[in-house]
């Protein structure tokens, strides 16, 4: 996604000692679990019926960027 952990984990700079990675603080943790399970159930509930070897990945949409474009 063109970030770095802070963008979803409490922490800040490049220690990652500093990181608490367990903490669920931001929404944005929470946004990207959401849509980890949208790929998940696309995969395997829609692209699976179809094709055995095509799969979504968050690439598919965002291609590198925080949010997809319109």
């Amino acid at each position: 996604m063109g970030t770095r952990c802070w963008y979803c984990h409490e922490g800040e700079g490049d220690d990652l000692s500093s990181f608490d990675f367990a903490s669920d603080k931001k929404p944005t943790k929470e946004v990207t679990r959401t849509m980890m399970k949208m790929v998940e159930a696309i995969n395997t509930k829609f692209i699976a019926q179809v094709e055995d070897d095509a799969k979504v990945t968050c690439f598919t949409c965002h291609r590198g960027q925080i949010e997809p474009e319109e």
